[in-house]
């Protein structure tokens, strides 16, 4: 593992202004396979958001010389703009312009090229796109464990993983309180649930917090409050955290997701529970 370079915790602190802090990983990947539910893809507005996260997930990590490497290589938010185009050319055709424009008028056609678009996307080969049949949303309470069933049931939807050293992120709605939620359960590796309404302040960092618990990070300066905050593990979303230290910088590509080994005890509550409220980690590995 990466040794430490400095195990600071000075919220002035970045790799602008103390650069011997951190390695330069030459713009080494966090490896993510990324999937929608439905009621995100079908969405253009929340479907865009989320590629406003990744995007922004990327940019931070490449601040500190990572990169995020996704999968389904799709590159733009308007990847699906020429099905849903071709699928609203075949309505019209199919109606007759006039009728097409009457209906529209009324919202309905609208609302039958979503459809359109939709079933469109399925013969193209959805999954292969991450592309969910799981509608709804998964329950997340402020504080505590998301209940084990909606996680399950979400989860099902995805299938097999193709590659286990890929992080699984899911945009999908979240009931209860929190925009991001990581899921730590014995089950499953690490995953990441994000809902991408956009009701974030600092939408650069909300993905990327998550992915930071999934690399075991632990909430940072909680204690300092939201004035003198700027650490991306602040448990609270807002623009003004734009620092990451360079040992968690070092964490993440350590972890299983970038250049690291399998995490060990990742859901072992007994061992968290004995971990001081400060510990830089959610969960110990050995060395």
């Amino acid at each position: 593992m990466t040794s430490f370079l400095d195990f600071n915790k000075d919220p002035a602190n970045d790799i602008d202004n103390k650069p011997q802090q951190y390695h330069n990983f030459g713009g080494k990947g966090v490896r993510v396979q990324v999937y929608w539910a439905a009621d995100i893809w079908r969405d253009a507005s929340l479907w865009n958001n989320s590629w406003a996260l990744l995007k922004g997930a990327d940019e931070i990590l490449r601040k500190y010389t990572l990169a995020l490497d996704m999968l389904p290589l799709q590159t733009e938010p308007a990847a699906l703009a020429p099905t849903k185009d071709k699928a609203t050319r075949e309505f019209d055709k199919s109606v007759g312009k006039q009728v097409a424009r009457q209906k529209k008028a009324k919202g309905e056609v609208a609302k039958k090229q979503t459809e359109a678009a939709a079933k469109a996307i399925e013969e193209q080969g959805r999954a292969a796109r991450g592309l969910l049949d799981f509608s709804g949303s998964v329950y997340v309470p402020m504080q505590g464990e998301a209940p084990i069933d909606g996680l399950t049931v979400l989860r099902k939807s995805l299938g097999t993983i193709p590659d286990e050293t890929r992080l699984v992120v899911v945009f999908a709605h979240i009931d209860g309180g929190p925009n991001g939620y990581t899921v730590l359960r014995q089950e499953w590796l690490p995953w990441v649930i994000v809902d991408p309404q956009p009701i974030q302040d600092n939408p650069k960092t909300l993905l990327l917090h998550e992915m930071g618990h999934a690399c075991r990070l632990s909430h940072q300066q909680d204690s300092a409050g939201s004035a003198t905050a700027r650490n991306i593990m602040y448990s609270l979303d807002f623009k003004g955290l734009t620092h990451l230290w360079g040992w968690q910088v070092d964490t993440i590509y350590d972890s299983y997701w970038c250049n690291g080994r399998k995490p060990s005890n990742w859901w072992d509550r007994i061992s968290n529970a004995k971990l001081p409220p400060d510990h830089p980690f959610l969960w110990d590995e050995p060395p």
